[in-house]
């Protein structure tokens, strides 16, 4: 909106300026999501990014992934806090692990989407984009999360089109507003109850507190 907000944890940028008029954007980074699964491609658990619609279909036990591998983003800032797997067990396969890391990053999202409830700032819908978006089954999942339907763009690279949208808009071409009519995709809608959603959230905050708490117990050591 044309209002300066501040919500602990985010930041607040500037999206736009036009027409005499500051557009301001609260934004939330979750760091190296698509490293973590690079790192597991490395480690052989992961042929190829459609291992991770697999996985949540082939995996047979939840697990709790922290995946900090370049420390905590929003809205925890925390760049000493490492990456974290709770729960492994001899029965525990590729697949769960893969599955856990996608859901981690769900996770993250969902506390960065809380933030924006708990404040005075209200959205209307959440739309998606970017490579990741691409993992249905992950995305389902976020949806779970965040107790909302999310929209998929047909385009992936749907915050390029809105750059190009801005630029065209800047210089007065006529036809810029065409950019912005981007199809959508798919809608994916949240399954999982309530009572189940809280009880996961409930879990995941304990497990990012634990891991919070033992990483700076580790730097003063």
């Amino acid at each position: 909106g044309h209002k300066m907000s501040k919500i602990p944890g985010l930041l607040t940028t500037i999206g736009l300026k036009e027409d005499g008029r500051t557009t301001y954007f609260q934004e939330g980074t979750v760091h190296s999501a698509a490293t973590s699964f690079e790192w597991l491609h490395q480690l052989g658990l992961m042929p190829n990014v459609k291992k991770i619609d697999q996985a949540f279909k082939l995996s047979k036990q939840r697990l709790m992934v922290l995946p900090a591998m370049g420390g905590l983003g929003a809205p925890y800032w925390d760049s000493d806090t490492r990456a974290a797997w709770q729960g492994l067990s001899a029965d525990t396969s590729s697949d769960d692990i893969v599955r856990a890391t996608a859901e981690g990053l769900c996770f993250l999202i969902s506390d960065i989407v809380n933030m924006i409830r708990a404040s005075s700032v209200k959205f209307s819908s959440i739309r998606l984009a970017g490579g990741l978006s691409q993992a249905n089954q992950m995305m389902k999942f976020q949806a779970d999360v965040l107790a909302r339907p999310l929209v998929r763009y047909r385009e992936i690279e749907a915050t390029a089109i809105g750059a190009a949208f801005l630029a065209a808009s800047s210089v007065g071409m006529p036809k810029a507003s065409s950019m912005l009519s981007v199809p959508i995709d798919t809608t994916f809608a949240p399954r999982l109850k309530p009572h189940v959603v809280r009880r996961l959230l409930a879990r995941w905050a304990q497990f990012v507190k634990f891991q919070l708490d033992f990483s700076r117990a580790m730097m003063r050591s």
